[in-house]
C-alpha cells in the first residue's frame, strides 16, 4: 500500500488548511482604509486551536507580498474573543519552524473559549506601523484530553509484545521500529516527552487517516531526543501474516488507548511534556510547522539544520 504523503508545500497547506477550516470566505485580512489591498497582510499557519494554552503561529506580509520576518521589528500582537472582548497584547516571537522553510511569528496565547477569534498585529515596518486582522477558530475538545492537563497512562504495543514483529501492531508500509519500542506507560513512568499517534493505513475512516504518520514519518528525524508512539486506533488481531479488524468481519471498534483518549475518528497526534501534560493534540488535516513549533517546545532539541527557536511567549 502506497503512504500518502502529506501537503509540505507553503501555497499548498495554507490552502489545504483554509479550506478544511471553513475560513475561505473569511481569512481575508483588513483591508487599509483608501487601499485597495492589504498594509499588512496576516495569515494564520496554525490551525489546531484547542481551550487552553496554545502556539499561534503567523506569517506576515507587506502590502506588495513581501515576507515580514525581522525579529528586531517591534510588533504587537491582540486577541479579541468570540464575546468580542480584546485581551491583553503580546509580543511574538521569530522562530524557524521548517527546517529548509520560513521564519514564522509565533506566540503562546491562552485560549478559553470556543469560537471564531481575531488575531490583530501590529508591525513597525518600512518606516511606519502596518496593521492587520486575520480570524482563527477555537475548536471543541470532543473528549479528548484537555490542553495542560495529565494524559491517560496507556499501555500501547511493543515490539516486546510480539516478539519483535513489527506486522503484528503496525500496518505501516514503511514501519519505523522506534515507534514501538516504548509504550505511552513507560515514557510516563521516566517522566520523558513524547508524541503519540493514533492512526492507520489499513483502516481508513476518512482522507485524512494515514497522513498524520506520513508527517511523523517526514520529520521526526529532526529531533532525535524525542520519542515517538504510534499505535494503530482499532482493536485488531494478526492473522495469516497480516493484521486484520477484531472481530474479522467488523466492524471497526476502538482499542482501549483510544478509548482513554477521547478518540472517535482518527487520525489524532498528541505531543506530551516531560510531566505528562498535554502541550499540543492534532487532527484531520494540519501542517508540518504547527506540528514542529509543538514538538520543538517538548523535545529540548532544536530541529536538526534548523536554527534554534526561542520558547514562545505566554500573554497575559
Amino acid at each position: 500500500m502506497t503512504r500518502p504523503r502529506p501537503w509540505t508545500g507553503p501555497a499548498v497547506i495554507l490552502a489545504a488548511l483554509v479550506l478544511a477550516t471553513g475560513l475561505l470566505s473569511s481569512a481575508a485580512p483588513v483591508t487599509a482604509s483608501g487601499l485597495d489591498r492589504p498594509e499588512l497582510q496576516v495569515l494564520p499557519i496554525s490551525t489546531q486551536h484547542w481551550v487552553g494554552d496554545n502556539d499561534l503561529i503567523l506569517q506576515l506580509f507587506d502590502a506588495d507580498s513581501r515576507p515580514i520576518n525581522d525579529s528586531d521589528a517591534p510588533i504587537r500582537l491582540t486577541l479579541t474573543d468570540p464575546d468580542g472582548i480584546v485581551r491583553e497584547p503580546v509580543t511574538p516571537i521569530v522562530g524557524r519552524w521548517a527546517v529548509t522553510g520560513r521564519d514564522l511569528y509565533v506566540a503562546r496565547v491562552p485560549l478559553d473559549t470556543v469560537g471564531t477569534w481575531q488575531a490583530t498585529v501590529a508591525v513597525d515596518w518600512g518606516g511606519e506601523t502596518l496593521e492587520g486582522t486575520s480570524p482563527f477558530s477555537v475548536l471543541p475538545d470532543n473528549g479528548t484530553p484537555l490542553l495542560g492537563r495529565p494524559v491517560p497512562d496507556v499501555d500501547t504495543p511493543t515490539l516486546a509484545d510480539v516478539l519483535n514483529l513489527t506486522d503484528a501492531i503496525s500496518s505501516d508500509p514503511d514501519q519505523v521500529a522506534a515507534f514501538y519500542w516504548k509504550s505511552v506507560t513507560d515514557e510516563l513512568a521516566n517522566d520523558q516527552p513524547f508524541v503519540f499517534v493514533l492512526d492507520s493505513y489499513a483502516f481508513r475512516p476518512n482522507e485524512a487517516c494515514g497522513g498524520a504518520l506520513g508527517i511523523i514519518h517526514d520529520i521526526f528525524i529532526e529531533y532525535p531526543s524525542l520519542a515517538i508512539i504510534h499505535a494503530e486506533p482499532w482493536n485488531m488481531r494478526f492473522e495469516a501474516g497480516q493484521l486484520t479488524l477484531e472481530p474479522p468481519e467488523g466492524p471497526a471498534t476502538l482499542a482501549p488507548w483510544s478509548e482513554a483518549y477521547g478518540v472517535d475518528v482518527p487520525p489524532w497526534i498528541f505531543v506530551v511534556d516531560m510531566d505528562g501534560n498535554l502541550r499540543a493534540k492534532f487532527t484531520g488535516i494540519f501542517g508540518t510547522d504547527e506540528l514542529r513549533a509543538a514538538m520543538t517546545a517538548v523535545s529540548g532539541w532544536r530541529p536538526l539544520g534548523g536554527r534554534a527557536s526561542p520558547p514562545p511567549p505566554v500573554s497575559g
